[in-house]
């Protein structure tokens, strides 16, 4: 099975023929992968951003569907021919443990199996007009908001000049964790800010900042004002639509824009009025 292996930090992967386990664990599923890739995470690993990496050589590749063709002892809630969406993160299935793959007569470990879901990087957020046009054939219908990736050197440079009207992001954080407003910060805030997309242009983007929308907010026996924001959902399978309602995050703090329940935020009862 050709792979792309990470071998040694800052260095290009290998791309190399790797062989199967001879039989699955109990709790194991063998899908034949349709499509997969790697999100900023993994991007950073290969950059060693977080320092040493101790588990290496090992394959990437977090995202992924495909087609099961075997399951292991114990697996119930699939089976060979269905169509599955791979994620890492834990559930209340079994707790498989990782595959290892021969390459070379070495060892080759799956350290995050796929599955995390590649919009969790925001530097995608620049190039989703293309992939529709890629993909689909099709023109957006709403223009995503300008994302300015700090990896390109126009961009950059645009960011670094202009930081005080920009919104800066993590690549590789959620939760609200990292982002700085730079109306709101501190001259010291955005020195620091800087010299931090300077070491490491590739892990931050920018937008633009957007005014969010207010609503009444009930909070310690009085109403106020709060910023909010809608985030809707869109379902597919046979068929793909836009959900009645949707999640309606609100920055309990008087002042924030980060509606995020990480950092403070809350929710909200979505209404919708049928004319």
């Amino acid at each position: 099975m050709k792979s792309a292996i990470l071998v040694e930090s800052k260095k290009p992967l290998i791309i190399a023929d790797i062989e199967l386990p001879n039989r699955l664990d109990f709790g194991q599923v063998l899908v034949k992968i349709s499509y997969s890739g790697i999100c900023g995470a993994q991007i950073n690993e290969i950059d060693a951003v977080k320092g040493t990496d101790n588990f290496l050589p090992h394959l990437l590749g977090h995202e992924g569907s495909g087609i099961v063709e075997e399951i292991g002892n114990g697996v119930t809630t699939v089976k060979p021919g269905d169509h599955v969406v791979l994620h890492w993160r834990k559930s209340k299935g079994i707790q498989s443990p990782p595959p290892t793959y021969s390459w070379k007569e070495k060892k080759v470990v799956i350290v995050n199996a796929p599955g995390s879901g590649i919009a969790d990087d925001k530097a995608i957020y620049s190039f989703v007009p293309e992939m529709i046009k890629f993909y689909l054939n099709e023109k957006p219908i709403l223009n995503n908001i300008k994302t300015y990736l700090c990896s390109n050197e126009k961009d950059l440079n645009f960011v670094l000049e202009n930081i005080k009207n920009l919104v800066i992001k993590p690549v590789n954080e959620s939760g609200g964790y990292g982002i700085v407003i730079g109306r709101n910060a501190s001259k010291n805030l955005i020195k620091k800010t800087i010299q931090k997309i300077k070491e490491n242009p590739r892990n931050f983007v920018a937008q633009p900042f957007i005014t969010l929308s207010t609503g009444p907010t009930y909070m310690s026996g009085d109403i106020d004002s709060r910023y909010m924001d809608l985030r809707p959902f869109i379902l597919s399978g046979k068929t793909e639509y836009v959900s009645l309602g949707g999640l309606t995050r609100v920055a309990l703090k008087k002042g924030s824009y980060i509606v995020n329940s990480s950092q403070g935020g809350g929710s909200k009862d979505t209404w919708i009025v049928n004319n």
